[in-house]
């Protein structure tokens, strides 16, 4: 986790690491745990037909559970706290997961919750279970998935380097060259753009100030600055972070933009719910509501890059609005 924070949120405080956390606790912990349990319960062929409705209606009693009791423990108070650097509090909420996937183990098999495992168990569905591809180093990978897919994006957002992370949607289908050379350097657009639904996005950041001015005898001239590439975009797909992709974060943001109705800032995924669960299983980091990192015209950006620079309040999703 030290590695992480020096090559994506160089300039994060305590607090702000603090708030990363505490928005994966949970939703975390479903992305986590679905796929795991999927995979668990596709092997032990659970139901007859194996079909996913089926499966899908097994599990998310079993992953609401586990919510539920990971927002109520009073550890997460305790172990989570200002007090503690990025990667201690990153640590301590995955000590977290652990212990709540045993509590529920536990209150699975105590009595404690006869009516979850009396649906895992009905009709002798569990009899011929084989663990199958189910390893440690899958477990691994969903619990490595589950925290940088929303780490990396509210690493950048909350950064102190005020690193202005969007997605510019360049109003072009896919296979445009080079659709905006004022905004976009195109060394840097070429590395940092994702085709989505025949249109090109890029995730880039408005960092620093919008524009650079020269003083001299003629007068003073200004420049619009183009926009930057993410610090640690470079690293995205390594399996150290997850395995999250370029694509993982346009199109999961995308479809989060889409799903509130072409605006930003809607409500993240919520992991008690049904639906949301669904689409977890079906879309896993690209569902919407989970990545969510603020898409925009480059003039919408811009506008809002420019008020910010010159001493205005930045928009309700900077550099966005």
């Amino acid at each position: 986790m030290g590695t992480f924070s020096s090559i994506f949120a160089p300039t994060i405080d305590n607090d702000e690491g603090l708030k990363i956390v505490l928005d994966i606790l949970g939703l975390g912990f479903a992305l986590m745990a679905a796929p795991i349990w999927n995979i668990a319960l596709k092997e032990a062929k659970i139901v007859s037909d194996n079909t996913l409705g089926a499966i899908k209606d097994t599990i998310n009693p079993i992953v609401s559970n586990g919510v539920t009791l990971i927002k109520d423990t009073s550890d997460a108070t305790q172990e989570l706290n200002n007090q503690n650097a990025l990667d201690t509090n990153m640590g301590n909420m995955v000590g977290l997961w652990e212990s709540t996937m045993s509590t529920y183990a536990s209150d699975l098999f105590n009595g404690t919750d006869t009516n979850s495992l009396f649906n895992v168990i009905k009709n002798g569905q569990m009899i011929s279970y084989d663990k199958g591809d189910l390893t440690g180093e899958t477990i691994i990978g969903y619990v490595a998935g589950a925290i940088f897919a929303r780490l990396i994006p509210a690493a950048w957002q909350l950064s102190n380097a005020n690193l202005g992370t969007l997605i510019i949607d360049s109003q072009t289908p896919c296979g445009t060259v080079n659709p905006l050379p004022k905004d976009i350097d195109p060394t840097v657009g070429s590395k940092n753009w994702v085709c989505v639904n025949n249109g090109l996005y890029y995730l880039l950041g408005a960092t620093g100030q919008s524009r650079n001015c020269l003083v001299s005898r003629y007068g003073t001239e200004c420049y619009n600055n183009v926009y930057s590439a993410l610090p640690g975009v470079d690293q995205l797909n390594n399996p150290q972070f997850g395995g999250i992709t370029l694509q993982d974060l346009v199109i999961g943001s995308v479809n989060s933009y889409n799903a509130s109705g072409n605006k930003n800032g809607g409500k993240a995924a919520d992991p008690s719910d049904a639906s949301t669960l669904s689409d977890l299983y079906d879309n896993s980091v690209r569902t919407a509501g989970v990545i969510q990192i603020p898409v925009c015209t480059v003039d919408e950006a811009r506008n809002n890059w420019n008020t910010w620079s010159s001493g205005g309040q930045k928009s309700a999703n900077y550099p966005c609005s």
